[in-house]
């Protein structure tokens, strides 16, 4: 009977490794996902701000052109 035990606790210890391995890896996965957003976020912010610059500069040069 203790044999029955034994197996049934590495069973469980083996599901258990086996779960943690791939919530770990899940994890990353999410991480990784959430770099992508930020850096995408971020690179449309700079895209709106180079654009309201560029009118910036080119109504600077229009009224120096006048």
């Amino acid at each position: 009977m203790g044999n029955g035990i034994d197996g049934t606790n590495k069973r469980v210890d083996s599901i258990r490794d086996e779960l943690t391995r791939r919530m770990d890896a899940f994890a990353q996965r999410l991480d990784r996902l959430y770099d992508v957003i930020v850096r995408r976020d971020e690179h449309l912010l700079a895209e709106e701000r180079i654009t309201a610059l560029e009118r910036d500069v080119a109504e600077i040069k229009y009224r120096l052109a006048a």
